[in-house]
């Protein structure tokens, strides 16, 4: 009983150093109920297979170029392929860091999200350009372990066209 005691006193003394309340903590978790989940899935049924043809171009442009080391990440042709994602709205506001199902599919390299939903890519794509603000290289590692092409390809050959 003690050992229970001394352990949840930790746990309360580190929720205390990160957050100002238990209710902030559970506020800060990832609810897949959250209702702006349920409203980007509405939003995302009503996009047309058209809506995706510059995003796709793009992409496939840029996919053709060459560069290395963070340059990769500056060309135009990506810079144009990351303003069709922002005009698509693909990237969205939700609690894409306590979203920890994403965090480890992401990190998995066989993952090959066979099984997603339109929603759920559009998740991991808010993931990739989100956790690159705050790790400058997420998106070069991203496009270079092929998980880039995963998600597209399963946003257009099983949800687009």
């Amino acid at each position: 009983e003690k050992e229970i005691i001394n352990i949840e006193f930790e746990l309360e003394f580190y929720l205390q150093q990160i957050y100002d309340s238990k209710e902030e903590f559970d506020a800060a978790k990832f609810n897949p109920n959250d209702p702006i989940l349920e409203k980007q899935k509405e939003y995302l049924a009503t996009l047309k297979k058209s809506d995706f043809k510059e995003m796709f171009k793009h992409y496939n442009d840029f996919k053709k170029e060459e560069f290395k080391g963070h340059e990769l990440m500056k060309s135009d042709n990506f810079r144009k392929f990351y303003d069709e994602l922002c005009k698509l709205e693909l990237i969205f506001p939700f609690k894409w860091m306590s979203w920890t199902v994403g965090t480890l599919n992401l990190n998995n390299k066989e993952y090959d999200y066979k099984d997603c939903s339109l929603l759920e890519l559009s998740m991991y794509i808010t993931y990739i350009f989100r956790a690159d603000k705050f790790t400058p290289g997420t998106k070069e590692e991203i496009f270079k372990k092929g998980t880039f092409d995963k998600i597209l390809i399963r946003l257009k050959e099983n949800l687009i066209y």
